[in-house]
């Protein structure tokens, strides 16, 4: 009992003054507080005082008033993001919205807002960035009236004391392919960007206002945002037109006829939104603010008749082309195959087809030959096969270097090994081996071997029986 007291006592003492500072270094400076009525619901903007030897990044906003049953908040976590408030400076920042209704919304007026002690009744509601109950900022004055009277867009309301709740409303009004103009118009009272300088520097706002928008272009799968004006201020009412001839937006406009012109998309969904604090998400906005543009390729023409013998699922426009019942040969592999005629009548001609060697690869190919006699004879002794590593360890798997051809048809074939000096280290000529030529590893046929390295090789050789000869090197690679 003697808590609620004296919490009672620090409320009146503290209406007297309509502030209370306290020791604070972060804090809503005095008469700054705004309210902004959006039927239903209200929010709030303020100027903060950093008063810190640091910047100040963001924080929550605390809010007590006698519904809350006296119960600070936080009600609010916001962000300064990347522009703090510098030690010893000061921003205006602006709230969303919250469900507290206004006093001319609500039965009894003020009640809701205030409470008695005694006989006397005290209107109680203030903000605070603090949850200690200290440095906090009057929103009514002790007669119940505001500090400053809520903002209005001054739209028309049937009962005349209310005021709009319009939101980020952005309505688009046209989107012209041909002059690359996007037509739309701002309506709202509420479209605050806490991260823009252009807000700190123009409260108090005594009209409508949006902060900028971004528009997004979805066409083929693709979704394209563009800002605009994120920094700038819109006047409720006025008519924006968007022009993407312009240089920045030349490529995004080229890109977009490209795909239609080429037949790739033939349909556009064009959406313009706000994002800021108190902005939309592009799957919230309304049907206004979205214009979709279809049937945009350019025509096809052609047989859209399904019946017709030509017809094509992707004309767009008749061009009277279609035919049907169409007589000639349905044999394919007749000379005079009419792949549109579906009656046959008679008139198919053949030739007889010339028998021989239908493989490419065989020496005696025949590209006219239409049947494969088995005729067909091939050169063996055309590949010659080098290897380029092996392991000399006497394990019996590759431990040695050899060169594998058809023997009967080289002769002459012979070798040279040489290490990375090139120096000769060995030699061997295709007759002085029983099989295939080789190396085993050791130098000059000593009992002295190579270490594990890179080596080199030459060979040479000439095919028996022809002119053609073969010289080849390359390296070997050696370990164990």
């Amino acid at each position: 009992m003697i808590s609620i007291l004296r919490r009672v006592l620090i409320v009146v003492t503290s209406f007297l003054t309509y502030t209370s500072f306290a020791q604070c270094d972060i804090y809503i400076s005095p008469g700054s507080t705004q309210v902004i009525d959006h039927n239903p619901g209200i929010s709030f903007s303020f100027e903060i005082q950093n008063d810190d030897v640091i910047p100040y990044t963001g924080g929550s906003l605390y809010m007590d008033w006698t519904l809350s049953g006296f119960i600070s908040g936080p009600i609010w976590d916001f962000s300064l993001g990347v522009l703090p408030i510098p030690p010893g400076g000061s921003r205006y920042i602006s709230s969303p919205i919250f469900d507290i209704p206004l006093p001319e919304n609500v039965p009894g007026n003020w009640t809701p807002y205030g409470g008695w002690v005694g006989t006397s009744y005290i209107s109680f509601f203030k903000l605070a960035l603090e949850s200690n109950g200290e440095c906090f900022q009057w929103v009514l004055n002790d007669d119940g009236t505001w500090w400053d009277e809520p903002l209005s867009d001054g739209c028309l309301n049937l009962n005349g004391d209310n005021f709009c709740n319009d939101g980020c409303n952005i309505e688009l009004i046209d989107f012209d392919l041909e002059t690359g103009e996007i037509t739309l118009i701002p309506y709202s009272t509420y479209c605050p960007n806490i991260g823009s300088p252009s807000w700190w520097s123009q409260y108090p706002y005594q009209d409508p206002y949006i902060f900028g928008f971004v528009l997004n272009f979805n066409f083929g799968g693709n979704s394209i945002n563009v800002s605009i004006g994120g920094q700038d201020i819109y006047a409720s009412g006025d008519v924006l037109i968007i022009d993407l001839n312009s240089p920045s937006l030349n490529t995004l406009l080229e890109s977009i006829l490209d795909s239609i012109n080429s037949g790739e998309n033939c349909e556009l969904v064009l959406t313009v939104y706000n994002f800021n604090n108190a902005g939309q998400l592009i799957g919230n906005v309304p049907e206004n603010q979205i214009i979709e543009l279809i049937n945009l390729c350019p025509p096809i023409g052609g047989c859209m008749d399904p019946e017709a013998n030509n017809y094509n699922p992707l004309a767009t426009i008749d061009d009277e082309s279609c035919l049907y019942n169409i007589l000639g040969c349905t044999d394919i592999i007749a000379t005079n195959y009419n792949p549109l005629a579906i009656e046959d009548d008679g008139s198919c001609e053949y030739i007889l087809y010339l028998e021989g060697c239908t493989d490419s690869l065989a020496t005696n190919y025949n590209e006219a030959a239409v049947i494969d006699n088995g005729s067909c004879i091939y050169d063996l002794c055309e590949a010659i096969w080098i290897p380029n590593v092996f392991s000399p360890n006497n394990d019996g798997v590759n431990d040695v270097w050899e060169i594998v051809y058809e023997v009967n048809c080289w002769v002459n074939v012979e070798f040279n090994i040489f290490n990375r000096w090139g120096v000769k280290i060995y030699y061997g000529y295709g007759s002085d081996f029983d099989s295939y030529p080789f190396w085993d590893g050791s130098v000059n046929d000593g009992n002295h071997y190579v270490q594990d390295g890179i080596y080199y090789y030459s060979v040479v050789g000439r095919k028996a029986n022809s002119p053609e000869v073969i010289n080849e090197s390359g390296s070997i690679t050696v370990f164990r």
